[in-house]
């Protein structure tokens, strides 16, 4: 079984695929397997992936029968992954050439490390780079979850890219957590469930190229709904509001970290300052849903 494993999901990604592919190809670590999960594209992506696979036995296509939306397509690939360390590979960024072999030389002399990225370049849709990314660092070193915890709450104020989610992890802790939720933002939480799990290391140098462009997910669903329409499609939308479906979440990361109860009592109290700093838009989105509920409440009473 090879070491590493870099997961490709792709949908309707044929105009940036085969260079993700060239550059994950040409790494200087060659212990590796690529899966390619394909969300039923209806462009080239299929015609790309069957040639990537025909010329490099190291690369395994497999094409889903429907869309099911971006957060089960994410899954399957970790379930596929026979490699002790793990890494997502979106269809429209690049890798250097030695982004594996860093990484996995971080994991290996730090065991108490569940994740490791490097910083981040941004290059626009045709590969020019257009500067490092500024909030990119998540300090999560201390040696306790609740710190860890803590310490993610407190830089996530910051960093708001989540580049982090696409570093290499540890195959093993990362099947332990709920993995990409079907709501926005959702891979915030995994890297909270991760820090309850272990350190982060970011390496210094940019490794990882961000590609900007206006079909990337972020731009093309700017808002919490279709985001959340864009992980599952199947959802109605009629869930909780953003930030109360976060805490929600958190609450539910802090319960399968498998750790004990005086920890799991100090992660509680770092969330309940997360909520206070937090305290606006919640209260904001409460009084937004009773307001609906009261006009809904009011509309049904006038039709009858």
């Amino acid at each position: 079984m090879p070491l590493v494993t870099i997961g490709l999901p792709v949908y309707n990604g044929d105009r940036f695929l085969g260079a993700a592919l060239d550059a994950i190809l040409a790494q200087t670590f060659s212990d590796m397997e690529v899966l390619i999960s394909d969300n039923a594209s209806t462009d080239g992506t299929r015609a790309i992936c069957e040639a990537y696979a025909a010329r490099d036995p190291r690369v395994r296509y497999q094409r889903n029968t429907g869309n099911l939306g971006a957060a089960r397509n994410y899954n399957s690939l970790v379930d596929r992954a026979t490699g002790e360390f793990f890494k997502w590979a979106p269809h429209d960024d690049l890798i250097t050439p030695t982004y594996v072999a860093q990484c996995v030389d971080v994991l290996c002399a730090h065991p108490e490390a569940v994740l490791c990225y490097p910083r981040t370049m941004v290059i626009n849709e045709d590969g020019v780079p257009q500067g490092e990314e500024t909030e990119d660092t998540i300090n999560v070193t201390a040696g306790s979850p609740h710190a860890r915890f803590s310490e993610f709450l407190t830089s996530s104020w910051t960093n708001r890219k989540c580049n982090a989610v696409v570093g290499m992890i540890r195959t093993a802790p990362l099947r332990t957590t709920g993995l990409i939720g079907s709501y926005g933002s959702s891979d915030r939480i995994l890297l909270a469930e991760l820090a309850l799990r272990g350190r982060f290391y970011q390496i210094q140098e940019p490794l990882f190229f961000r590609r900007m462009h206006a079909g990337g997910s972020v731009p093309s669903n700017p808002d919490f709904a279709s985001r959340t329409r864009w992980f599952d499609p199947s959802s109605t939308g009629n869930g909780l509001p953003p930030h109360w479906r976060w805490l929600r979440e958190y609450m539910l990361a802090v319960h399968r970290a498998g750790i004990g109860p005086a920890e799991r009592g100090l992660c509680y109290a770092q969330l309940f300052r997360h909520v206070w700093l937090a305290r606006r838009p919640l209260r904001s989105e409460l009084r937004e849903a009773i307001g609906a509920a009261v006009a809904s409440k009011h509309g049904k009473s006038a039709s009858q």
